[in-house]
């Protein structure tokens, strides 16, 4: 998921999709704050750079939807809490 969230952060500041702007706020903010509690690295010993890759990368996922409300007044739709956890059913199912 984060790997998908983390290409929808390069979609969404390009394209401004509202849609896509909402996947991602709350797959960002899931795929955050469970990278943060739990991280994995796969591999065995991960070096300083995959580290910091790690957390970096995960804490755009972040902040891109962040920005993007606070700088360019994105805001979330009526119901986009809902709407998005029904579309997000079918990727979960794959």
């Amino acid at each position: 998921m984060c790997g998908l969230s983390g290409i929808l952060a390069g979609i969404v500041i390009f394209y401004r999709n509202q849609t896509l702007f909402e996947f991602l706020y709350f797959w960002g903010i899931c795929g955050f704050i469970h990278s943060i509690i739990s991280p994995e690295f796969t591999g065995g010993n991960p070096s300083n750079f995959q580290v910091f890759d790690y957390y970096v990368g995960h804490s755009m996922i972040f902040l891109v939807p962040v920005w993007l409300m606070v700088f360019m007044g994105r805001s979330l739709t009526k119901g986009a809490l809902w709407r998005i956890a029904l579309y997000t059913q079918p990727v979960l199912f794959l």
